[in-house]
């Protein structure tokens, strides 16, 4: 059973009762999270999961802060601290967007991150950009930030994913 969201964190007791009921009664358990949260509170939850699908959006603190209005330094230690837990497994996802996540040099510092947490990540999900949320935020009368911006082709995500996996990470593309 996933417990995703939004972030499921905001409402970190409700997915706490909700995993610890779903491994009692034997179900396998997976969090996928901004990582964003405190970490005492990250960690009573994470004694309940069994895999960690983890979101780094922008490896870089700076272009991080510009597109979700926080830094990632945060983020980026509460991974540190989940890849520590014994018997947790951790798959990190990252958003392919055009001109702000899609270069040969975000996924290089990518996979440096990733390298320095070894060998405790077991692989890096692509996940190409898509139109899906343009007609929500026009729903919710909210201007949509990436208007205009084409989505990943199939070739581009081919050479990302290539390029992760010449680091010696395992690497799938999510749709």
């Amino acid at each position: 059973m996933t417990v995703s969201g939004g972030e499921p964190l905001v409402q970190w007791q409700f997915a706490l009762e909700l995993l610890r009921e779903a491994r009692r009664r034997g179900f396998h358990t997976a969090l996928d999270t901004s990582g964003y949260a405190d970490w005492e509170t990250l960690d009573k939850v994470l004694d309940h999961v069994d895999l960690v699908l983890y979101d780094i959006k922008h490896p870089d603190s700076v272009r991080h802060e510009e597109a979700t209005g926080v830094p990632n330094d945060r983020i980026l230690e509460n991974l540190r601290k989940t890849v520590a837990k014994p018997g947790l497994k951790v798959w990190i996802r990252h958003a392919l967007i055009p001109q702000f996540s899609d270069t040969e040099g975000e996924l290089e510092q990518l996979c440096r991150l990733v390298h320095a947490l070894e060998p405790r990540v077991e692989k890096i999900s692509l996940l190409p950009y898509h139109k899906f949320g343009e007609p929500k935020y026009a729903a919710t009368g909210k201007v949509y930030p990436w208007k205009g911006i084409p989505a990943v082709s199939d070739e581009r995500i081919g050479a990302l994913k290539r390029l992760v996996e010449s680091h010696g990470i395992r690497a799938d593309v999510g749709r």
